[in-house]
């Protein structure tokens, strides 16, 4: 400045060596970061050389460059972007296409663009630096590898994924040729190149590239550095990937710790890990530790100046799934709201993340009963998809599978099966016969059975057993699924019971083999194998697999549950076909207090055990008592809105007048004046 001054005196105003202060004063300003001082500086330097230079001289293009980046830094992007663009003109005229400078400059507005979000301009000039550097430094230059990574980025963000890898795998190859295996740089690029490969589900080679960049910053960075902790996220988020979760748990734990210790437990990036943590603790089926988890992220991510935040609002989605899952609908519905308002007001109301959060608010209405809501939520999901996507996008068929859902609930099932034939046929014809075709088959079969089309459920179960078998292998869960599926088609069908035991047995079999003995799923195999025993009249062998379902279903969900109920209602159904009246009888009652305790008093399964006790007592000959009890199942059926023409109704209603006409004829054979 005492410089500008003596210069000024001396030489006047407008002298180029009073530009050349202004120009380096400004440079000073801008180092300080006081951008206002800085631009005014540059201004005046740049009014001065054009007043005293040849137009396009070189000083000229260094100082638009400056005042360029004094307006980038002060968020004035238009004007830096005119700036830089006045430089680059400069450059070309002066140094020709093909020089360094050239390149910077380019490079220089692909980072401006790529600030502003305006990818297709960044690529463009990022491309163009790329092409500079290769022709006059070689393709091999560490400076190129740079370039590629600069372009794979933007490559990544616009979706070209293939074009990003590619670029990443440049850049690599030709840092580790200068730098070595152990370079922080090569890590960078790992990072970003295995973030691609698990966008696009290659968990194996994402794995390997997460791996490498977590070995070169431990081996290069202290062992509780940021970089290190991020890299353990992606990591565990691989590990949740291959559904390795105890790994996943474990990694995130580790990553979290770091990031507090370094950043502090309030920190955004400690959010992330709560947040991948209650996604881990959610696919082990552990909710109320996700829900923790979930709630802390919220905690921090509302600890700061902005209470609502894309973060929160992705955190609030994934904690109304939790309550979903632990049939809290009340409080799924609420979290899930706020989660949409919030993405509604910073995104709007089209933006493609709100269509998986309204599409959960629509299972909520489903588990609340109702339907007709929920379509209407599956539709507004749908409609989003379609209009960020494309109406051919498989994410947009794939909400058909919601949509049937709704219409089963209303009992709209051919509604239900065009969804699932359009969803089927669109599946196939993008994918081929994939895991997902299967599960959509076994969905077809369930909804055909309630049709009552039976050979179409059988077939339909039949080729989702083969997809799965061939797919996923003879032991599989998904395999013992549908072999149960298919074993109630049989059932159903009603003529073919010897189909029907071969394949329940075959569903025991591998859901013990692959959960282990004491599991609901083994427990619900048992009951329906004893049922077919019992068709057979081999109550022994009916008896036997009752017990163990009971000892299973006791051990898992106390002696109170309502499957325990259901479980001895059967045994009370075997004891009565032995003639075992008492034990019947012991067993109904049970079943009976269970039952009314979880159900209330109108329920049909309360009404078909006072049905069961009734017909006991008539076995006894104790009309009277039977009478009783079919009074209160009648009254039972009808409270749970039942018509009389139910064939449950029907029977009790036929059991009644019998037992009236049974006590009448009884009471005209007695003596004159005698009683019981």
């Amino acid at each position: 400045q005492d410089a500008l001054v003596v210069r000024k005196r001396s030489l006047g105003e407008d002298h180029l060596d009073v530009a050349f202060s202004l120009h380096c004063i400004g440079k000073i300003y801008k180092i300080k970061h006081q951008m206002k001082e800085a631009i005014s500086h540059f201004d005046k330097s740049l009014h001065i050389k054009r007043l005293k230079l040849t137009k396009g001289h070189i000083s000229i293009a260094e100082t638009l460059e400056q005042l360029g980046m004094a307006y980038v830094e002060s968020g004035e992007d238009e004007d830096g972007i005119l700036c830089f663009s006045g430089a680059l003109r400069i450059y070309k005229s002066r140094l020709g296409s093909y020089h360094l400078t050239v390149a910077v400059t380019t490079e220089a507005l692909g980072s401006i663009y790529e600030q502003r979000k305006d990818y297709e301009h960044a690529l463009e000039f990022y491309g163009k630096g790329l092409k500079i550097r290769n022709k006059i430094l070689g393709t091999e230059d560490i400076t190129v590898a740079d370039a590629h990574y600069c372009l794979g980025k933007i490559q990544r963000v616009v979706g070209s994924t293939h074009e990003a890898l590619s670029s990443f795998q440049q850049a690599t190859r030709i840092r580790k040729r200068h730098m070595g295996r152990n370079d922080l740089m090569i890590a960078d690029i790992l990072t970003d190149a295995g973030d691609v490969q698990l966008q696009i589900e290659q968990e194996q080679v994402a794995h390997k590239c997460f791996a490498e960049a977590l070995r070169i910053r431990r081996y290069m960075l202290d062992s509780t550095d940021v970089a290190i902790g991020e890299s353990l996220l992606r990591m565990g988020r691989v590990y949740h990937a291959e559904r390795e979760y105890d790994q996943a748990i474990d990694t995130y734990e580790e990553a979290k710790s770091i990031l507090e210790e370094k950043l502090g437990a309030k920190d955004v990036s400690v959010a992330r890990a709560c947040h991948y943590l209650g996604k881990a603790h959610m696919s082990r089926q552990e909710i109320e530790k996700a829900i923790a988890y979930y709630e802390e992220c919220i905690a921090i991510n509302k600890s700061g100046d902005d209470m609502e935040s894309i973060p929160v609002a992705d955190a609030s989605h994934e904690l109304g799934v939790a309550y979903l899952d632990l049939g809290k609908y009340s409080e799924a519905e609420d979290i899930l709201r706020e989660s949409v308002d919030v993405k509604v007001k910073l995104l709007g109301e089209d933006h493609i993340s709100i269509a998986e959060t309204v599409i959960y608010l629509g299972r909520v209405c489903l588990k609340m009963n109702s339907p007709d809501e929920a379509l209407m939520y599956f539709e507004q999901a749908r409609l989003i998809k379609q209009q960020s996507l494309g109406d051919d996008h498989i994410d947009c068929y794939e909400i058909l599978c919601d949509i049937a859902s709704a219409h089963d609930l209303n009992n709209e099932h051919r509604d239900s099966l065009g969804c699932l034939n359009e969803y089927l046929q669109k599946r196939r014809q993008d994918f081929g016969d994939d895991e997902k075709v299967a599960d959509i088959l076994h969905r077809v079969g369930g909804v055909q059975q309630a049709l009552k089309d039976y050979d179409a459920a059988i077939k339909s179960f039949s080729s989702a057993l083969a997809l799965f078998q061939v797919i996923l292998g003879e032991e599989n869960l998904k395999v013992a699924k549908t072999l149960y599926s298919l074993a109630l088609g049989y059932e159903a069908k009603g003529d073919d019971d010897k189909e029907a035991m071969k394949y329940h047995k075959e569903a025991f079999r591998l859901r013990r083999t692959l959960l282990g003995s004491d599991q609901l799923e083994v427990a619900t195999s048992l009951d329906k194998i004893a049922g077919l025993y019992l068709k057979e009249d081999n109550t022994d062998k009916a008896l036997q697999g009752l017990k163990e379902a009971l000892r299973i279903r006791t051990s898992l969900l106390g002696s109170d549950d309502i499957e325990v109920g259901g479980t001895l209602f059967g045994m009370g159904v075997v004891f009565e076909k032995m003639d075992n009246l008492d034990k019947a009888m012991e067993c109904y009652m049970a079943s009976l207090l269970i039952r009314k305790t979880n159900l209330g008093d109108s329920s049909v399964e309360v009404a078909q055990t006072l049905h069961n006790i009734g017909t006991l007592y008539a076995k006894k000959h104790d009309y009277e008592r039977a009478l009783q009890r079919w009074k209160s199942a009648l009254s039972a059926y009808r409270d749970a809105n039942l018509d009389d023409e139910e064939h449950l109704v029907a029977i009790t209603i036929g059991n009644i007048t019998m037992a009236e006409g049974l006590l009448k004829d009884k009471e005209k054979s007695k003596p004159d004046g005698k009683k019981d």
